[in-house]
């Protein structure tokens, strides 16, 4: 009966390192510095911002412990903490990853808490997850993925 026990815990152990480890595995293509490249949407498809048009250049670190900072125009305009949940997507009508940054930073061209979605190695798509809502285009700092 003692063996089952020591059995149960050590599978029971096994079972909570890899859900740590699987977390870690979930958020890692996310770290790095990204850049603002676009934001479209909206009613109509009526927004189309860039860096170009709004005169801000937007960049997002993400850190692997779980914190970032925010620069517009090389100025730090917000810091703390990003987190991932899973969410219903409108796009999509599956679960998905979420982001959330958490700072008051306000911006009404970028979407800083969103699903995910079209996720490559070097392009980040962040959507508000509203019908008739906006899309922000990210590409990772050093990357080629500028183009519109």
């Amino acid at each position: 009966m003692r063996i089952k026990v020591v059995i149960i815990g050590i599978v029971l152990g096994l079972m909570s390192c890899s859900t740590e480890d699987d977390a870690q595995i979930r958020h890692a293509d996310l770290i790095g510095e990204w850049n603002w490249v676009r934001t479209d949407g909206g009613i109509g498809f009526h927004i189309h911002e860039t860096p170009e048009t709004t005169g801000k250049r937007v960049q997002i670190t993400l850190n692997g412990d779980d914190t970032y900072s925010l620069f517009e125009n090389e100025q730090e305009v917000s810091s703390g903490i990003w987190q991932l949940s899973m969410k219903e997507s409108i796009y999509s009508g599956e679960e998905e990853r979420y982001i959330e940054l958490s700072g008051d930073y306000q911006n009404q061209y970028l979407v800083l808490k969103g699903i995910i979605y079209g996720l490559e190695t070097d392009t980040l798509r962040l959507g508000d997850n509203y019908h008739d809502g906006v899309t922000s285009r990210y590409a990772r700092e050093g990357s080629d993925s500028i183009e519109l």
